[in-house]
C-alpha cells in the first residue's frame, strides 16, 4: 500500500508517488522575435538598423563593450551612432583609448585590427592588458 501525505496549510507540498502532476507548457515569443507558427515579427518597441548597410543618414550603428579598466569613467555596454566609414582606430580615439593598451580586439566575436572599418549591426568588444601574480 501507498502511504498518503496528508496536505494541510501548514505542510508542504510534496510530489509522491501518490500524487500525478500534469504541467503543460505554452511557448509564447517574447516581443521583437519571429513567432513559431507563423514566422512573422511580433510588434517591437525598437526600429531595426537594418543589414549590414549605412542607416538612412549614411550613419552606422555599433554596440561597443568595454571591459575591465576600460569601463572605469566610461560604459559597460553602448548603442553608439557613429559616421559612415568609422575605422575601430577611430572608435579608440573617440574612446580616448591608447591603441597600445588594447590586448584583444574583437569585432562579431572574430579577433580584429584597429583599421578595420565599422559596419551597421557590428558589435566591438575591447580588453585592456591584464597584469597580475
Amino acid at each position: 500500500m501507498i502511504p498518503i501525505i496528508p496536505i494541510t496549510p501548514m505542510a508542504p507540498i510534496i510530489p509522491t508517488i501518490a500524487h500525478k502532476v500534469s504541467v503543460n507548457w505554452t511557448w509564447m515569443p517574447p516581443f521583437g522575435y519571429p513567432d513559431a507558427m507563423s514566422g512573422s515579427l511580433s510588434p517591437s518597441s525598437e526600429p531595426d538598423p537594418g543589414g549590414p548597410g549605412p542607416l538612412a543618414d549614411g550613419s552606422i550603428r555599433v554596440e561597443v563593450k568595454l571591459f575591465a579598466t576600460f569601463r572605469q569613467g566610461r560604459f559597460k555596454k553602448e548603442m553608439l551612432d557613429l559616421p559612415g566609414g568609422f575605422t575601430v582606430d577611430d572608435l579608440l580615439k573617440r574612446l580616448v583609448i591608447d591603441p597600445a593598451e588594447v590586448s584583444i580586439l574583437l569585432v562579431n566575436a572574430q579577433e580584429s585590427q584597429a583599421g578595420r572599418t565599422l559596419a551597421t549591426g557590428d558589435a566591438v568588444s575591447l580588453f585592456p592588458g591584464v597584469g597580475g601574480g
